[in-house]
């Protein structure tokens, strides 16, 4: 799938709204008046022509920097033309100046690692706490969570076959859904926040807001845990 170029971002909220709807931004400051950003300004939209990958997860996007100087002080950008690889909202690999291979091989380096995770078997994040919860739900468009009680054997014969089982399935990972686990013991603060009652319990959130739950009992139906994973995932746009 080609990805998508952007419109040319012309405020700092703009940006954020891109960072948090995409997995991978590649960002180019640069100004009219500035000769190597004319010359180069093609070439990085070729690039983002013949790159194909989910444009669900990846943007190649641009601004001027004297039009949003407030995202240059953000980005402590201090030359022009700048290539940013930004990941999951945290700036990656920077390239200063109109050096062509170097932008080539950040966005090679950037797109492989993507997609080398899609190969892979995707890996289950383990919540650390509630302000780790939050950051997962802010920089991802669906994140399923596992909410464990504890050291049950029961739990963990759950989370080590039917979740991973979920989290493994091709159509969720080409699209970037997020999967978590986390134990209430070790999370009370999320259990508060959440208001997680019954356990054990799977939780779809959609822009970080909860839209859906298996709890109890269905728990330990395979079908109705991917019927949950199905349904939310179709929301990725």
């Amino acid at each position: 799938m080609k990805n998508r170029y952007a419109d040319i971002i012309t405020s700092l909220s703009q940006y954020h709204e891109l960072i948090k709807s995409h997995k991978i931004v590649f960002l180019n400051a640069s100004a009219t008046w500035c000769p190597p950003c004319r010359m180069i300004s093609p070439r990085y939209k070729k690039l983002s022509d013949e790159s194909t990958y989910d444009n669900n997860k990846v943007v190649f996007a641009k601004f001027d920097g004297d039009e949003v100087p407030d995202l240059m002080e953000k980005l402590q950008s201090r030359a022009l033309p700048t290539f940013f690889a930004i990941r999951s909202g945290h700036v990656e690999t920077t390239v200063e100046g109109a050096i062509l291979p170097k932008l080539e091989e950040m966005v090679e380096n950037s797109l492989a690692e993507v997609k080398k995770k899609i190969k892979s078997e995707m890996g289950i994040t383990k919540i650390r706490d509630l302000a780790h919860c939050k950051e997962l739900l802010a920089n991802n468009q669906v994140v399923i969570i596992y909410a464990e009680g504890g050291p049950s054997l029961r739990y963990i014969d759950i989370r080590d076959t039917l979740f991973k089982k979920v989290s493994e399935a091709e159509q969720f990972n080409k699209i970037g859904v997020e999967f978590a686990k986390l134990d209430i013991q070790a999370a009370k603060d999320f259990s508060e926040e959440f208001k997680i009652g019954e356990l054990p319990a799977f939780r779809a959130f959609h822009h970080g807001d909860l839209k859906g739950q298996v709890v109890g009992g269905e728990a330990y139906q395979p079908d109705e845990i991917m019927n949950l994973v199905r349904e939310f995932t179709s929301k990725v746009k």
